[in-house]
């Protein structure tokens, strides 16, 4: 079993890596191109603190979200993301969506994703856990490439609103994103 997982593995993270290519040439057809995004404005400023170890990551999310008119604040551990929780509760600035990834880990090596899934390390879940017990009304969004797998249904299951795939890309989680903190009821 563990070599199954090993092999899905290794093309998760080669589909990753052309996913990143293309969104790369993406966003240089976007400066070109109005997406129907780009005309989008939310009205009431939003705070989201998206918690995911690549900085890459974060970087696309703040450009497809430039639209949005909110405060982005980031963090790339679970530890690092909860002392901001905390801080920025502290502040009256209570984060409208958390955007959570599952490997928090700073690594693709299968030994540090397996020390995760099995709890040794804080991964996602273990994150949003500690976010709930802070804040039980915490809305917090997963955003990962392992949302199909078990792990993902277990982020569901300890609390994430919803769990989107990273195989909708940064312009459909933008857009879901939109969605959701633009309806009256919210997530």
């Amino acid at each position: 079993m563990d070599h199954l997982f090993f092999y899905f593995f290794v093309i998760v993270t080669k589909f990753r890596q052309a996913i990143l290519f293309v969104l790369k040439i993406k966003k240089l057809i976007k400066e070109i191109l109005i997406s129907p995004l780009a005309i989008t404005i939310v009205g009431d400023k939003k705070i989201l603190l998206i918690i995911d170890d690549e900085k890459e990551v974060h970087e696309l999310i703040r450009e497809y979200l430039g639209p949005v008119n909110a405060e982005i604040y980031s963090a790339y551990n679970g530890e690092e993301g909860v002392k901001l929780y905390k801080e920025l509760m502290a502040k009256n600035k209570k984060p409208d969506i958390v955007v959570m990834d599952l490997n928090l880990s700073g690594s693709r090596r299968y030994e540090d994703l397996k020390k995760q899934m099995i709890g040794k390390e804080m991964d996602g879940v273990k994150a949003t856990e500690e976010l709930l017990k802070i804040d039980k009304n915490a809305n917090i969004i997963g955003f990962t490439a392992y949302a199909h797998l078990e792990w993902g249904e277990k982020l569901m299951k300890v609390g994430a609103k919803k769990v989107f795939g990273r195989e909708i890309g940064f312009d459909g989680f933008a857009k879901a994103i939109l969605k959701i903190i633009s309806a009256p009821a919210g997530i």
